[in-house]
């Protein structure tokens, strides 16, 4: 193959691909966070994932595998029902590596009921990302958090350089 006949994605082949992946993790906790009488904004949140993209619960006895539509589905209902009346999630921390058109971040995140509160729950973020069609999208994401028995070790909270 020529060179002029390579097929790159200029997403994908920036020099700064932290770049490109700290913006759609940005999105993904904006896009999850909402005020009391809002919702997520949903459109951005499911542009954040592949077509075939799972959440893996892993805080339960056995893992519970969601597609996107279903995770959504299921924290509409709690919004609608009131028990999240409102969230805010952050990031705190990751680390990222990065091989071509692939990612793996481990992403620390806090929720918050209240924007300036204490976070309800701490935990990790497990984010596969792939870069399909010059996008850096999320193929997947396992969570875990912290319990009074398993704290987050302090060297993840070391952010990359």
């Amino acid at each position: 193959m020529q060179e002029s006949e390579k097929k790159t994605s200029p997403d994908c082949s920036l020099l700064d691909k932290k770049e490109a992946i700290q913006k759609r993790i940005e999105l993904l906790y904006k896009s999850m966070s909402f005020s009391e009488g809002t919702e997520p904004n949903w459109s951005n949140f499911h542009n954040c994932f592949t077509s075939s993209a799972q959440f893996i619960n892993a805080n339960l006895d056995a893992p519970m595998f969601l597609d996107v539509r279903t995770f959504a589905k299921v924290l509409e209902g709690q919004i609608k029902e009131h028990s999240i009346p409102q969230l805010f999630t952050q990031e705190i921390s990751h680390r990222t590596q990065i091989f071509g058109k692939i990612a793996q971040r481990f992403s620390i995140f806090a929720n918050k009921i209240e924007l300036d509160g204490q976070p309800t729950t701490q935990g990790i973020n497990s984010i596969q990302l792939i870069c399909a069609k010059g996008n850096w999208l999320i193929q997947s994401i396992s969570w875990y958090n912290e319990r009074q028995d398993e704290q987050i070790p302090s060297e993840l909270f070391t952010k990359n350089k």
